[in-house]
């Protein structure tokens, strides 16, 4: 890492132990040796990659949820770590973050394929700068040697990503039907430049749109399901989120609703959460 980093700067993680215990973990970001009880070290590695060095078991937990802070330059290097050793050492294969059901699609059809315009064309969340990209090309080389496979899930609202997604999914050579036919138009035309890290005001934007969309797959359920056959059930996931952008204030709720629903509808044992640092503040609003 940069030799500008002061050894003397920490990033704290917050970890709440499901179904067991609320621990509180200090990890110092130094290029020094691990120090102290219960204490870990993420340390620069083989070409500089870093890697986590601690004495903490953690063996005796099933989630880990990590408050981060977004933006900064050295953070996805250490969440690269952590997933690593949270994978090599305890098997946690299972990612949930601070993204939609629709980035999670894409994020996850990058890793299996490699392919960076799922997540670049537009960018999505989380891929904007240097270190973020370098964070998920290094993702994708480590789940290639994985017999269990990396899976990233989405608790959080969907941005305009949702439209990108709907339109991969669109079956080719399929008839619109009648009653959608002017939706799906606009779905397979719609110009996406942007999701990332919009402004309020475009996000709002994408936010009406998003419920046009809803509002008129529920009125026609059968005809979507129809049309979309067998990626049906994702676009009901995605376009029924429980997440929405415009119930800001009960977001939190909304995205643990959606974690615990995944944990237990796909039988997941252990597993990590990335989330700002901001959603485990429990003096915060939600």
């Amino acid at each position: 890492m940069s030799a500008g980093i002061s050894s003397f700067i920490a990033i704290v993680f917050q970890l709440l132990v499901v179904r067991k215990v609320l621990i509180l973990l200090a990890i110092v970001f130094v290029s020094g040796a691990v120090y102290g009880q219960g204490s870990g070290c993420f340390v620069p590695g083989a070409g500089g990659e870093l890697k986590l060095e601690t004495n903490i078991d953690f063996s005796r937990y099933d989630g880990f949820f990590v408050g981060e802070f977004h933006g900064v330059y050295g953070v996805p290097a250490v969440k690269l770590a952590l997933v690593k050793y949270l994978c090599r050492e305890q098997g946690v294969t299972d990612i949930f973050m601070e993204i939609g059901f629709s980035a999670a699609y894409l994020f996850n059809t990058y890793l299996e394929t490699g392919d960076t315009a799922f997540i670049t064309r537009p960018r999505l969340i989380y891929t904007a700068k240097l270190p973020d990209m370098a964070c998920w090309e290094g993702l994708y080389a480590f789940n290639k040697g994985l017999k269990h496979k990396i899976s990233i899930h989405g608790m959080d609202f969907e941005r305009a990503d949702f439209l990108k997604v709907l339109k991969l999914v669109m079956p080719t050579g399929v008839l619109y039907p009648a009653a959608i036919a002017q939706s799906l138009t606009f779905i397979d035309t719609v110009n996406v430049s942007s999701i990332g890290w919009q402004q309020s005001a475009t996000q709002h934007a994408f936010d009406s749109v998003y419920i046009m969309l809803k509002a008129d797959l529920d009125r026609n359920l059968e005809a979507y399901r129809a049309y979309f056959g067998d990626t049906f059930e994702l676009v009901l996931r995605i376009m029924r989120n429980k997440c929405v952008m415009t119930n800001f204030h009960q977001r939190n709720g909304a995205m643990y609703q959606n974690l615990m629903q995944q944990v237990a509808a796909d039988n997941i044992g252990k597993f990590v959460v990335f989330s700002g640092l901001a959603h485990a503040d429990k003096a915060n609003e939600g």
